[in-house]
């Protein structure tokens, strides 16, 4: 009405402006938060439970990614301090400000009509919300300028530099932009929604294909009301966002920051005893300020047991499970729409066999690509294995009741993990040992071939022998595209060659990420040398190093399958870069 030429007439008329301010100041009638389950219909209306209907059970799911490791995604570092502010915000009920940006860019504009009602919504809870408008108090209606308390962000801008706006996101914040390419990343088009992550928040969105401007595509800005009302950042998404296909939410879905959490504890049996057979549980729950519980629910290693009303004995049959130690988790639910959950979580010890399994010797801590080496006894057992969660990572059989096993680290992963031995004896019997903490560190450190120095002889050497058998010498600067699209280069290459050096800013741990196509030698300062052939269903190739600052060599040789096609990206403790500019040289001696 505001903008429409057809209505210019009228602007100037007394009731106009009055009008202007009833609509802006409308009330708007929104779904109340409420907890997610995946027997839930959520539908808008009831919520009725479909646990009775096993063909209903595990209808839904709320999707979101922790990170994106790839080039314009986040480095590791930023990774982990997201992550854990994020976790860290759990019930703190942080004392921020959600700012709803206003401009006449389209991407403001689709959402302002909500903007009104979403700041009279926090005030009746007792949060704060504002909205800055271009022009207005020194705000530019693309970011908060100089705002240190930011809780949400709504923004509408293909473009922005979060850095330059001296803004501080807050542990927990949720902030993301109503763009066509925030979460593609592979066009430099628009500014990815990595960039909130970098400097903090907790989650945020973007469409990974052009969506255009419908409001339904994206969170409408009461995603912000839920999240006050002690949704989940999963939740509070998923609950604001009508059509949520062309859109990938990334961050930490449990991030619950005006969550009320209760305090639950196991008031018996005692935990330090083996358990047998049926096992009387009594739970503990002091309730948090406000809604009480309405439910505790038993949790063994991950999976659903059982549950009861607050005060009620919870039994357990644990002979159900195998002998050895399990994880149990008590989860009490709050009474309330939220139904926020929760938990303790505790080791504990089964006993129904006499049967047993010990674990005598862990190797540790081991460098990423070794091997963890495991050892113990399990007399009777045939074989063991070593599983993590669900997954299996290798079996030993059992010799004179004694067993060992050596693990892959590489796929695992650096940090502490832990993993469980499994003891298998036939007729469908088994036992778990306790848990197995194992810490695995970064690779050997390279040595930088030198510290100082510029590209001065920019880009790689590589030599290029064609179906004739002919040899052509040239100089690629960059690896990020089929190498063929090149004037000097043949189209027939049979085998490609290329030499020199790569720059690292900072000490740490990175990734050397391959795409590429037939067999692939590739070798890292006389010290990495992997050989491997790759098609393309087999995707990417990982090699894990830690390297010094400076220069480090560099040597790739291909002979393609198809087209030639090489892509080589650096990733890890910085923002994963393609190799290519100044980041590649000539070896000082060429």
């Amino acid at each position: 009405v505001r903008m429409d030429k057809r209505l210019r007439k009228l602007r100037e008329h007394p009731d106009f402006g009055s009008l202007i301010k009833r609509m802006k100041t409308a009330a708007r009638t929104f779904q109340p938060a409420h907890g997610f389950r995946n027997h839930y219909r959520w539908t808008g209306a009831n919520l009725p439970s479909l646990a009775n209907d096993r063909t209903a059970l595990d209808s839904y799911f709320l999707a979101t990614m922790l990170a994106y490791t790839g080039v314009r995604g986040n480095s590791r570092p930023e990774i982990n301090r997201y992550l854990g502010a994020a976790k860290a915000s759990d019930g703190s009920f942080p004392d921020g400000t959600v700012y709803l940006m206003e401009n006449r860019n389209v991407r403001a504009v689709t959402r302002e009509r909500y903007f009104h009602a979403t700041i009279g919504a926090l005030e009746r809870r007792g949060r704060r919300g504002a909205i800055l408008t271009k022009g207005r108090d020194g705000q530019n209606g693309v970011l908060p300028y100089r705002k240190d308390d930011v809780m949400g962000a709504v923004v509408g801008s293909a473009r922005f530099d979060w850095r330059a706006s001296r803004s501080r996101l807050l542990g927990g914040a949720i902030a993301e932009s109503l763009t066509s390419f925030g979460g593609h990343f592979n066009g430099r088009g628009q500014t990815k929604l990595s960039e909130f992550l970098r400097y903090g928040a907790a989650g945020s969105s973007g469409a990974v294909a052009e969506p255009y401007s419908f409001q339904e595509k994206f969170p409408v800005s009461h995603l912000h009301v839920h999240y006050a009302d002690g949704s989940s950042m999963a939740e509070a998404f998923y609950q604001s966002i009508e059509i949520p296909y062309q859109l990938i939410v990334v961050g930490d879905p449990l991030a619950r920051p005006y969550a009320h959490f209760a305090q639950v504890n196991l008031a018996s049996p005692s935990t330090d005893e083996p358990w047998r057979g049926t096992v009387s549980l009594r739970p503990h729950v002091k309730p948090a300020a406000g809604p009480p519980t309405k439910r505790v629910e038993l949790w063994i290693d991950g999976q659903y047991v059982a549950s009861s009303s607050p005060g009620a004995v919870i039994e357990w049959d644990s002979t159900r499970v195998p002998d050895g130690e399990h994880e149990l988790r008590l989860v009490a639910i709050e009474d309330s729409l939220i139904e926020t959950r929760s938990y303790v979580r505790m080791p504990i010890h089964v006993a129904n066999t006499r049967f047993k399994l010990n674990i005598t010797s862990v190797s540790g801590p081991v460098k990423l690509g070794e091997d963890i080496v495991i050892s113990g006894t399990a007399p009777q057992a045939r074989q063991v294995d070593i599983v993590q969660g669900t997954r299996k990572l290798g079996e030993a059989r059992v010799t004179n009741d004694g067993w060992s096993l050596n693990v892959p680290s590489a796929p695992l992963g650096l940090g502490e993990i832990s993993l469980h031995a499994r003891a298998e004896y036939g007729g469908g019997t088994s036992v778990r040992s306790q848990r197995i903490s194992v810490t695995i560190e970064p690779p050997e450190t390279y040595p930088a071939k030198s510290r100082a120095g510029s590209a001065s002889k920019a880009g790689l050497k590589a030599t290029v022998r064609d179906k004739a058998g002919e040899i052509h010498n040239i100089t690629i600067d960059q690896l990020r595209w089929p190498i063929p699209k090149r004037k000097d280069l043949p189209k027939t290459a049979t085998s490609l060659d290329l030499t020199g050096e790569f720059y690292i800013e900072e000490q740490g741990f990175y990734q050397l990420i391959v795409a590429t196509r037939g067999h692939v030698r590739i070798g890292v300062d006389d010290k990495l040398d992997h050989q491997t052939k790759r098609n393309a269903k087999d995707g990417e190739i990982f090699l894990p190093l830690h390297l010094e600052a400076g220069w480090h060599a560099l040597a790739l040789a291909l002979e393609p399958e198809g087209q030639p096609y090489l892509r080589a990206v650096l990733a890890g403790d910085r923002i994963a870069t393609p190799l290519s500019g100044k980041l590649v040289r000539h070896a000082p001696d060429s």
